[in-house]
């Protein structure tokens, strides 16, 4: 059963990007959370099989998101999540090719299997020990500062003003 409990939105403050759900749901509810940054929106698809995903903070300048989990003392489940390459990714240094994420639970570090890998998105399969509060993805890139286009623009941008201002001062009479 898909739910929108896990649905929520936040635009980017300058600071950590929070999205609690609306309520509790059951440990074995799927849900969407979205995130807003800037003018886009992007969908975190997440499922647990015990326990339930409660808050996540997307901490981009370390590369990192924080899932808050509601966890069970009794046992350890799975939890499914779906991630838009362009909230957060894990590449190599030329963006060839991907490259793990790293999983910490709670304390420890964490595997997980990779399901699923689409040019937009990537799924986790990750196994989440009971007593488990806490999981943290680190990729290598997330919400770029400066997305792409805008360093282009303000390249050109940068480029017309010296044009314009050698242009300038190579017309400009000699002073006596």
């Amino acid at each position: 059963m898909l739910s929108s409990a896990f649905s929520a939105s936040l635009i980017w403050d300058n600071g950590p990007i929070s999205i609690p759900h609306a309520n509790a749901q059951p440990a074995t509810d799927s849900g969407t959370m979205i995130v807003k940054y800037g003018d886009k929106s992007f969908e975190i698809m997440v499922a647990m099989s015990v326990g339930e995903v409660v808050n996540a903070t997307l901490l981009p300048d370390d590369n990192q998101l924080l899932l808050d989990l509601t966890p069970s003392q009794d046992e350890g489940g799975q939890l499914t999540i779906t991630l838009p390459r362009e909230l957060i990714d894990a590449k190599t240094a030329d963006h060839s090719a991907d490259e793990p994420f790293t999983i910490v639970l709670s304390d420890s570090e964490g595997t997980y299997v990779e399901s699923n890998s689409t040019d937009v998105a990537r799924t986790l399969l990750i196994d989440i020990p009971a007593g488990t509060e806490y999981l943290t993805i680190v990729g290598t890139q997330a919400v770029p500062e400066f997305p792409p286009l805008a360093i282009l623009i303000a390249g050109v941008a940068i480029l017309t003003i010296l044009g314009v201002s050698r242009k300038a001062r190579i017309n400009r009479p000699a002073s006596r």
